[in-house]
């Protein structure tokens, strides 16, 4: 609770700042921009864009402000308007490769997958050690190629250069489990839930965190650790953190 309290008060304090810089020049594009990305930071997304949009109409070649718009928008769901952003963006800061990775996972978000494989083996050619690069290659084969063999060659280079790569390790989870070799997907996913805290305590906070646990779940089944299996399965169900939980007994009774 004190934490918590601590990081609120952060930014309010921050707000307050820009609001007493905005007081003394309210076309000050910095403080507008500032402004947007505190009330980001603290997931309060319709005052972000609405401040966001006042740096804009400030100045329409401020490529940090069309990143953040599209920061804002990639958050809410707005994949179409946060492409539009991040597109701006970078005919502001062409070569950004972090802008370009941001437009990647947003074409695949829309489904256009082989623009997305294309973005990305562009960053790789300006920078081939570039982690998001690789990770986010893995998962567009992954889910929208299903080309499992070569998003786990993709997986495997995002985890040589970062092993804690939440996105490189879920790719690699679902690669192997579609190639059916369950341990040692079961052995990764294990390090996914041990990285992200929430998860390796059974607190999801969306419908993509239930379904990496559903994911464990079966995994323990096809391993052959029915026992665990069932003692997860129970775990999941006592804690009330699946409204459906048909889809649990059902993978119960696999």
């Amino acid at each position: 609770g004190v934490v918590l309290h601590e990081g609120k008060r952060q930014f309010e304090k921050g707000i307050e700042c820009c609001d007493a810089v905005i007081a003394i020049d309210e076309n000050n594009v910095q403080a507008w921009r500032v402004k947007s990305d505190i009330l980001e930071s603290d997931k309060d997304y319709p005052h972000a864009l609405k401040c966001i949009n006042k740096a804009i109409s400030l100045d329409e070649n401020d490529a940090l402000a069309w990143n953040s718009k599209g920061v804002i928008n990639q958050n809410i769901g707005n994949h179409e308007d946060a492409l539009k952003s991040f597109e701006k963006a970078l005919t502001l800061d062409e070569n950004n490769v972090k802008i370009m990775n941001k437009i990647s996972v947003e074409l695949a978000e829309l489904g256009r997958f082989d623009e997305s494989k294309k973005i990305l083996m562009d960053i790789i050619s300006i920078d081939k050690f570039h982690v998001w690069a690789w990770s986010n290659l893995a998962s567009v084969y992954a889910t929208g190629d299903s080309n499992y063999t070569k998003s786990l060659e993709c997986s495997s280079i995002g985890l040589y250069l970062d092993p804690d790569n939440t996105t490189a390790l879920l790719a690699h989870v679902i690669a192997l489990n579609s190639l059916e070799k369950y341990p040692e997907a079961l052995k990764f996913l294990d390090h996914l839930l041990h990285v992200d805290k929430d998860l390796e305590s059974l607190k999801p906070s969306n419908i993509h965190d239930y379904q990496v646990m559903l994911m464990r779940a079966e995994l323990l089944i096809r391993a052959n650790f029915e026992p665990e299996a069932s003692e997860y399965i129970d775990e999941i169900l006592s804690k009330n953190i699946l409204k459906d939980t048909d889809l649990v007994i059902c993978l119960r009774k696999k």
